[in-house]
């Protein structure tokens, strides 16, 4: 758990620094980690969810296209056979 300065809870991935900044890092579905910087910790509550809302969709996406590839692909090879 990431604490502040005055020792309170801030919640798994949140934390703050010595220079009174706030933290966030997650990893994303393709295992690459992103980190930022806040003056507020109201502010790095909502890039973390965003962030991972948007990394989530991303890998939706990803694989609603990689799917309909595929599909395409197999469909033209057995028309061909």
């Amino acid at each position: 758990m990431g604490k502040d300065l005055k020792g309170r809870d801030l919640g798994v991935v949140i934390y703050q620094r010595q220079d009174g900044l706030y933290s966030a890092r997650y990893t994303n579905k393709l295992g690459k980690r992103k980190e930022k910087y806040f003056k507020k910790l109201q502010e790095c509550r909502q890039w973390l969810a965003d962030a991972i809302l948007i990394s989530m969709r991303r890998l939706f996406i990803f694989k609603e296209v990689w799917n309909a590839n595929a599909f395409c692909y197999c469909k033209r090879k057995s028309l061909r056979g």
